[in-house]
């Protein structure tokens, strides 16, 4: 399976496009975890990270913020189809952050590395 992005909310799985390059991912996680009197588990904040070790070109980062609908936009909603936190694959709306530069992303040696896209305030579909 790969991992899948359209901009707005709620969209089709046939209607999601391959994202390319494909991210590395540890796949969904939680900014945090609590536990109630009766043993109850709260996870909260649910987000993806979607890293991109090395770009080959500024016109690669570029195509990534077009797929993602940033390009003009610091945020904006995305469909994402990625596993969750049982490596099932599903669709999430959430929306989608442009990396902040130099912190979540640098140019090294000719290569743009580093770079991760949030996916934030997730909301599982299937």
């Amino acid at each position: 399976m790969t991992y899948k992005i359209a901009t707005g909310w709620n969209v089709a799985l046939e209607d999601l496009d391959d994202i390319v390059p494909q991210p590395s991912t540890p796949g969904l996680q939680y900014t945090r975890r609590t536990f109630g009197a009766d043993d109850t588990v709260y996870d909260e904040g649910p987000f993806i990270p979607l890293n991109f070790a090395a770009l080959e070109s500024a016109e690669e980062y570029q195509s990534l913020l077009a797929q993602f609908g940033l390009t003009s936009a610091r945020i904006a909603l995305v469909t994402l189809y990625a596993q969750n936190e049982n490596y099932v694959w599903k669709r999430f709306n959430g929306k989608i952050v442009k990396p902040s530069i130099p912190g979540d992303g640098s140019r090294s040696n000719f290569f743009l590395r580093g770079f991760v896209f949030l996916v934030k305030s997730l909301e599982a579909l299937d």
